[in-house]
């Protein structure tokens, strides 16, 4: 990663962490690959379902932000795939999302994906997307918080 992306990554995650920090006080459990190939759904009565959600073995204790900005990991304010769907079928789930949900999963997303980064012999192809991933994390972070919110 190069120093200008780093220094942009650090900026958009210590400008978000008393907020990281604050929605801590939500904790619950969470699966930490929360995302589609850990779901299996069905057919059910004409409506797709959730029947099981597989792997758990990174799961702890924390925000739910942390499963909510990993399955979003790809979702593009200008290229919506899954919302409003996920954030709508979260809320009727019982889940809670702060007004400034979307920025904050992205900030924790973040955080997870420099992690990986961190990880000694990955593939280049794989750098290459989480390194493109990063970006558009802090292109959408440096964005007006209108385009994020809601």
């Amino acid at each position: 990663m190069d120093a200008g992306l780093r220094d942009r990554v650090r900026a958009v995650i210590w400008t978000a962490a008393s907020r990281l920090g604050a929605s801590e006080d939500q904790a619950c459990l969470v699966h930490c690959d929360f995302g589609s190939r850990n779901l299996l759904v069905r057919e059910a009565a004409g409506k797709w379902t959730v029947a099981s959600v597989l792997d758990w073995e990174f799961a702890v204790a924390g925000s739910p932000l942390i499963d909510v900005g990993h399955f979003l990991r790809y979702e593009r304010a200008k290229r919506a795939l899954l919302e409003p769907h996920f954030s709508e079928g979260f809320l009727s789930g019982g889940g809670k999302l702060p007004g400034d949900w979307r920025h904050l999963a992205r900030v924790f997303d973040l955080s997870a994906l420099c992690e990986v980064l961190t990880h000694d012999q990955l593939p280049d192809d794989v750098v290459v997307e989480l390194i493109e991933l990063v970006r558009a994390s802090v292109e959408e972070s440096d964005a007006p918080r209108k385009n994020l919110r809601g």
